[in-house]
């Protein structure tokens, strides 16, 4: 199972976060191999995603420059019941919960129920937070509830740079609060998976090796960086990385410094992004989101992935229906023929950085097998971005 770790890890973001704390049980290969043979297969139908992208809240403490619930956000934006929680859970039963949306999951009055129910359904979870409202109680309320991921939205390693990103938060506090909740972790000897998130924009990639040893000296927690998405909105376009010299050296300075202090993970991060922006696949590049992975906001609207930040996506509502008539549903059946036929017909899909390489390369590999090859979908030829360690 390595072997396919690494290949994931290899060349995708995405992947190099996402399988930190995944366990190859016989129900995850399982769900995994089905998952696989549909995308392999090309068709308009999909298994169970592994991945749930899940909305707790859509209320927010701070305003952030790079979120689009700042400015763009036109939706109706509150808590997710309960009832419809647990719902949606049992429905999916998906390997990975990542508790995370436009909005703070700790300002949800029941995350710590919403982790513990499912923990004990064998679920790895994740929550992102901004780590403003991580009061010590609630960090060891979500170590005892059973949480295994933890990102923390940092932006930058200057107080006042952070606080004009993260409008609203005080990075004294915030740095005390991810350091407090690191001391839990360290106390009760549990095994959490915990990162630093940093958002790369046009403002704050000049500070990406400052944030790796920042990261490493004050913080104790490995950073992953990302690029910012821009969500097709004209207000965040002259944010999004170019490949220009100097956002290539800054990203070239922070793989140094990555490498300096035995980053493996975060080096492979750096990488990931230069040969990016180097080689840019964007609105051309494979994804396969709609075949392995699920969005659902606060109010139960199901949608391919995070990037339709207003839920554009008119699929429908779990509650009025099930899930798997949803995600089998017309809808998503033309989406996943729309995406595989030409990415870049699709509005918010071509201005996507994210591009599932590492999977359409297994893919391509299968193909080229005796037996397996007659039955691919569609052609896979492959496609050489792979990272050299």
């Amino acid at each position: 199972m390595q072997f396919f770790r690494d290949r994931f890890q290899n060349s995708s973001v995405h992947f190099q976060v996402a399988l930190q704390f995944f366990r190859f049980s016989p129900k995850a290969v399982w769900r995994s191999v089905v998952s696989g043979w549909k995308m392999y297969r090309g068709g308009k139908r999909a298994g169970k995603p592994v991945f749930l992208h899940l909305e707790p809240t859509g209320a927010c403490n701070l305003q952030c420059q790079m979120c689009p619930r700042t400015t763009s956000i036109t939706r109706d934006l509150q808590a997710m019941p309960f009832d419809l929680f647990t719902r949606i859970v049992r429905e999916v039963d998906p390997l990975i919960l990542a508790l995370v949306g436009f909005g703070e999951p700790l300002l949800h009055p029941r995350l710590l129920d919403m982790v513990r129910y499912a923990v004990r359904r064998g679920i790895t979870v994740r929550v992102s937070t901004n780590a403003t409202l991580l009061t010590s109680e609630k960090a060891a309320g979500l170590l005892d509830a059973g949480l295994q991921q933890i990102w923390f939205s940092v932006d930058s390693p200057d107080p006042e740079h952070f606080e004009s990103i993260r409008q609203g938060a005080s990075f004294k506090d915030t740095m005390g609060n991810i350091k407090g909740f690191m001391a839990a972790v360290s106390q009760r000897r549990r095994p959490v998976a915990a990162t630093v998130n940093c958002t790369l924009t046009a403002r704050n990639v000049g500070e990406a090796a400052a944030m790796v040893r920042f990261c490493h000296d004050e913080l104790k927690v490995k950073p992953t960086f990302a690029r910012s998405y821009g969500y097709g909105l004209e207000a965040h376009s002259a944010d999004l990385l170019q490949n220009t010299p100097a956002v290539r050296g800054a990203l070239e300075a922070a793989l140094t410094a990555a490498w300096e202090v035995g980053w493996k993970e975060t080096a492979l991060n750096l990488q990931t992004i230069l040969v990016d922006l180097a080689a840019p696949l964007d609105g051309k590049g494979p994804c396969y989101f709609p075949y392995y992975a699920a969005a659902v906001s606060w109010d139960g609207r199901l949608s391919p992935c995070c990037l339709y930040y207003d839920y554009q996506f008119k699929a429908g509502k779990i509650g009025p229906a099930d899930f798997s008539s949803l995600w089998n549903g017309p809808e998503f059946q033309r989406f996943r023929q729309a995406l595989l036929a030409d990415r870049s017909a699709v509005p918010v899909c071509r201005n996507c950085p994210l591009s599932d390489v590492s999977i359409h390369n297994i893919l391509h590999g299968i193909s080229r097998a005796p037996l397996l090859g007659r039955f691919a979908g569609r052609e896979y030829n492959f496609i050489d971005r792979e990272i050299k360690r």
